[in-house]
């Protein structure tokens, strides 16, 4: 292998292989060891970040004045362009307080992905108000949190902001009062401020029901107004940006202070001013190692920023031409949150394509067991799995077909007597002489996979299961309600008299057009939600023919579950037709049925993962070459226990065509008998092959001509991946950097 840098010419000495893995490659040129790990192949996953403002506008709407027109949000990938969403026009109006304002409005974004907001209600009330969101479109209710209720001579409630502390799992809310008398007065206040002497308030929650009792938090001898906090994950430590209020002379600057903890306050020292005079509504956000404060220049009738490259040690005024901000903005707040909830909003992907970001890596029971996996084998993988793997990235660990029916014998899947496990609503739920966990006697239909997903979430692992699309015949046959539909039964949503799927009798189709088939798929994806589900592999929906309604059902089942579910189509071969359709809808499509250990197989593979590489498709939306059949397989089930039958250099070639193809990841085999098959671990393990997989983008095949496909994969740091297929002598060359 040779190893190339687009600006440096060549880099390396030959190596021998891709198998050799070295430690070290060694810069002829520059005579510097470059390590493994700095060749873009470290391949851990962080979600990208984007940006997010909520602030209030200058400019009404529907008759309000601005003030009390509502929340608006812009959204920034680099912090310096900043966007309207919906159009700048409110995307929710205020309910609460005595004037019905919507001032200075904050959110902050729980660890389960809710939203969070307050914001200031009223000039003269001891109220704040309070919402909260799972996608930042649909609002709670919204409702007063008397955060001053007790302190009778208290004037307002100004500029809250809510913070969430990670390591004490606790919302922090903060915000502006005068409580006259209660400070020492300030020259020039009375008369040019009405008496206003502010101070920072502070009350904690975790669940915004209960309540800290209010306290005093933060008094810097003067008078402070529009304080906000951010993390400085690299130091460990926390900013505070406030505002000095103080008038004569004139100050209205912000100044800042940092702590280790919260919950020991900040110290009442700050710095000397960070930015010019006459500023307020100031919010501190990192984007990378750069640490803005954002304030609202409003005698200038204009947004801006300063800015830190040292952490808030030095800093520098953003020059106007760098940072655009949507006209008439206001007060408000930015926070970071995961690229995928900006592109949605945005308008720009869907956002379930986030839930993605790479190829997703794991373990099925398919390969090994068949339909007849029970908790114990599955626990034996996932402790296994959760071990050796999941380092490497292999995440998901997946009961397949069947885990439903009680007398299961194996291949034929006893379509003959089939004994099935439903709830009182037609959903599947876990055989429980199978699933033993699965049973509660204080549960009518037990407590599901609930107890088996807690169990891998334990071990870091996310928890998969294999379902077949459409109305189980036995709920139509019942008769069986379909929840929150009255009248409704799983024998009126179905489409024709019989079972669709024709090698397996289980089901019924789904018919769109009635009345309570959306609805039955949605009960059932808030049932999986509610065990814990992270991957649903959807058996029936890609091929012989594609079921485009089904679905688009499933899609918009698991938007509305309020749970991240990763979506995988199966069996193939998907469509190439109905590429977009699948992109828009599912994480992953078989592009093959059931790969077997077997060459033609992985020879018919080559070709058809070629032709879906011309096909473009975004990140989160991965065309999926099956399982991988190596190592010991059919343990239970089909054929009888067996090591896989392909080659050493056919083993390499499948497990190179799927990391270059960037096809999702799922081993197939018995994992616990990988600690005695080290060739096939090693294999299962190869840094290089996983980076490529991980990190490439742009997965391209540049010749496809006979028995020979090249892919070429853009890598990080200008690298770029080559793999080069010859099916004639079944065999792969692998080179980073060319």
């Amino acid at each position: 292998m040779l190893l190339r840098r687009r600006d440096r010419g060549l880099l390396t000495l030959p190596i021998g292989g891709w198998r050799a893995r070295p430690k070290v490659w060694y810069n002829v040129a520059m005579k510097n060891p470059i390590l493994l790990a700095a060749a873009a192949l470290s391949f851990s996953v962080h979600a990208e970040k984007a940006y997010l403002f909520s602030y209030f506008s200058n400019f009404g709407h529907g008759g309000r004045s601005g003030e009390s027109a509502g929340l608006h949000l812009a959204y920034s990938y680099d912090g310096l362009k900043w966007t309207a969403l919906n159009g700048d026009r409110p995307l929710l109006v205020p309910q609460i307080g005595k004037d019905r304002l919507m001032r200075d409005p904050s959110i902050c974004q729980g660890p389960d992905g809710t939203f969070h907001m307050v914001w200031t209600s009223s000039w003269h009330d001891r109220i704040i108000g309070y919402a909260s969101s799972k996608d930042l479109v649909n609002w709670s209710a919204q409702r007063a949190i008397p955060v001053m209720a007790g302190e009778s001579e208290a004037r307002n409630a100004w500029a809250p902001e809510v913070t969430y502390c990670a390591e004490e799992d606790l919302f922090y809310i903060y915000w502006a009062t005068t409580i006259p008398g209660r400070h020492s007065p300030i020259p020039g206040m009375d008369k040019k401020e009405n008496g206003l002497n502010h101070r920072i308030y502070l009350t904690t929650t975790r669940d915004f029901n209960v309540f800290s009792p209010t306290r005093l938090w933060f008094d810097p001898g003067f008078s402070a107004i529009d304080a906000a906090i951010v993390r400085d994950e690299k130091n460990g430590d926390w900013i505070m940006a406030v505002k000095n209020e103080n008038h004569t002379p004139a100050e209205k600057n912000i100044r800042i202070t940092r702590t280790k903890r919260l919950k020991d306050g900040f110290p009442a020292e700050v710095s000397d001013p960070i930015t010019q005079n006459w500023v307020e509504g100031p919010s501190p956000l990192f984007v990378g190692d750069t640490l803005y404060v954002y304030v609202d220049f409003y005698r200038n009738h204009r947004y801006g920023a300063v800015r830190s490259f040292d952490r808030g040690r030095t800093w520098e005024e953003v020059p106007q031409g760098e940072m655009s901000f949507p006209a008439g903005m206001r007060h408000g707040t930015a926070f970071a949150v995961d690229r995928e909830i900006v592109d949605r909003l945005a308008g720009k992907t869907p956002a379930f394509r986030g839930w993605a970001g790479a190829p997703p890596m794991g373990w099925n029971s398919w390969d090994c067991y068949g339909p007849l996996v029970d908790e114990a084998a599955y626990k034996a993988n996932a402790d296994f799995q959760a071990e050796h793997l999941l380092k490497h990235g292999y995440e998901y660990c997946v009961v397949d077909i069947r885990w439903t029916v009680q007398n299961e014998r194996g291949a034929d899947y006893n379509q003959k007597d089939p004994v099935y496990t439903l709830d009182g609503y037609g959903r599947y739920i876990p055989d429980p002489n199978r699933f033993p966990s699965s049973e509660d006697s204080r549960l009518k239909y037990g407590r599901g996979f609930k107890p088996l997903a807690d169990y891998v979430h334990s071990k870091g692992l996310k928890f998969g299961i294999h379902i077949m699309r459409g109305v189980p015949k036995e709920a139509a046959a019942r008769r069986l309600p379909v929840k929150g539909m009255e009248g409704v039964t799983c024998a009126d949503i179905v489409k024709g008299p019989g079972p669709e799927c024709a090698w397996l009798k289980d089901n019924l189709t789904a018919d769109p057009a009635k009345k309570g088939a959306q609805e039955y798929y949605d009960s059932m994806m808030e049932l999986y939600a509610s065990w814990g589900v992270d991957f649903i592999k959807c058996d029936d929906l890609s091929a012989p023919i594609y079921r485009k309604d089904e679905v688009e059902m499933l899609r918009k089942a698991i938007d509305r579950c309020g749970r991240k579910i990763v979506l995988s189509t199966s069996p193939g071969e998907t469509p190439l037709s109905e590429a977009e359709h699948v992109a828009a809808n599912a994480n992953m499509w078989r592009m093959v049925n059931d790969l077997w250990d077997d060459w033609r197989a992985v020879d018919h593979l080559t070709d058809v993962t070629a032709r879906w590489l011309q096909k473009p498709h975004a990140d989160g939306a991965w065309p999926d070459c099956d399982m991988l059949p190596l190592g010991t397989l059919c343990v239970k089930g089909y054929g009888g226990m067996r090591k896989c039958r392909l080659s050493a250099d056919e083993q390499r070639y499948l497990m190179a065509l799927m990391c270059f193809a960037r096809s999702p990841l799922m081993i197939g085999s018995d994992l616990p008998s990988l600690k005695d098959d080290p060739g096939t671990m090693a294999l299962l393990t190869d840094p290089l092959l996983l980076a490529v997989n991980r990190t490439g983008r742009n997965a391209r095949v540049v010749r496809h001509t006979g028995d020979i496909l090249e892919i070429h994969v853009d890598m990080p740091d200008g690298f770029t991946a080559t793999a080069v297929f010859d099916r004639r002598a079944h065999k792969v060359d692998v080179a980073i950097g060319i």
